[in-house]
């Protein structure tokens, strides 16, 4: 017998959800949007950057306002460059054409070309606990404007922002209902319910990401999954850029900047810093530094 879509499966737990609809349990995960909900891009751009105003209010939670105002300020960013960029660049339909028309037989009468359409799933997305805002709307950004509905699982230690977060964009009266939803606490058996129109985004650690991946569900349904994982990055001082040149200043200002905000816990932080030897105290000199303040 093959189950509806978003009913829960023989012997697992629905997990909590709340939607735009209402308060917890109020709405399935898996929402048809309404007509409104799934309209052409174009016609989303609008929406999308509309929310951002209210987000600002956030910046004073609970954190230091230069953390605050990295993550906040970050997530503004990218949810208004998103809708920027699919004012511009996509057409007002809910069909997109993606590349040329290919001829595949002789003479012209057999041709093909690729058709982009909204999933008629819902996009799960998985972020980690430093960025409680930015996470959430650099996933949500771009799945709102392709018509399918946001499921935010935040990371239990910081979930308490992203809530906020939710609660203002809601608040704002301009999303669709059903297209953002949330689900804090356990998602145990969440990816239990997923099927082939839907799609998983996650960023944490990549042992996580290995486990969810090998998720039965997402291996036996073939499901779109996108990890953003650990990272390794370095910081490469050139033997030109010596003491009192703007290189120089901008490279120690910038190695300063990635251990101190979100006390380096963010996945472009510097993990080593190779310098000359001749100019390495200079580097880690406090005058040049500025720190400790």
């Amino acid at each position: 017998m093959r189950r509806s879509p978003g009913s829960p499966r023989p012997g697992s737990t629905p997990p909590r959800r709340w939607t735009t609809a209402g308060p917890p349990e109020a709405g399935a995960a898996r929402a048809d949007l309404p007509p409104a909900g799934r309209a052409a891009q174009g016609a989303r751009a609008s929406p999308a950057r509309a929310p951002a105003g209210a987000v600002h209010a956030i910046r004073t939670h609970r954190a230091t306002l230069g953390d605050a105002k990295f993550d906040v300020d970050g997530g503004i960013g990218v949810l208004l460059s998103y809708a920027s960029k699919a004012k511009r660049e996509l057409p007002n339909d809910v069909i997109l054409t993606e590349g040329a028309v290919e001829p595949l037989g002789r003479g012209g009468a057999f041709v093909g070309q690729h058709l982009l359409t909204p999933l008629r799933g819902v996009a799960v997305q998985i972020n980690a606990f430093n960025f409680p805002v930015w996470g959430p709307l650099e996933k949500f950004a771009p799945a709102f404007i392709a018509g399918v509905p946001s499921l935010v699982k935040p990371a239990t230690q910081t979930a308490y922002l992203t809530a906020r977060l939710v609660e203002l964009m809601v608040e704002t009266g301009l999303l669709p209902p059903g297209s953002l939803q949330l689900v804090c606490g356990s998602a145990a058996g969440l990816l239990d319910h997923i099927g082939e129109q839907d799609l998983v985004s996650f960023t944490g650690s990549a042992t996580t990401a290995r486990q969810l991946r090998a998720h039965p569900a997402v291996v036996s349904r073939s499901v779109r999954f996108n990890a953003e994982a650990d990272s390794l990055n370095c910081s490469i001082l050139g033997p030109d850029a010596q003491p009192g040149t703007p290189e120089f200043d901008l490279y120690v200002g910038q190695l300063v900047t990635e251990m101190t905000v979100k006390a380096g816990q963010k996945c472009t932080a510097i993990r080593r810093a190779f310098v000359p030897a001749g100019i390495a105290e200079q580097v880690t000199r406090p005058s040049a530094t500025g720190w400790p303040p």
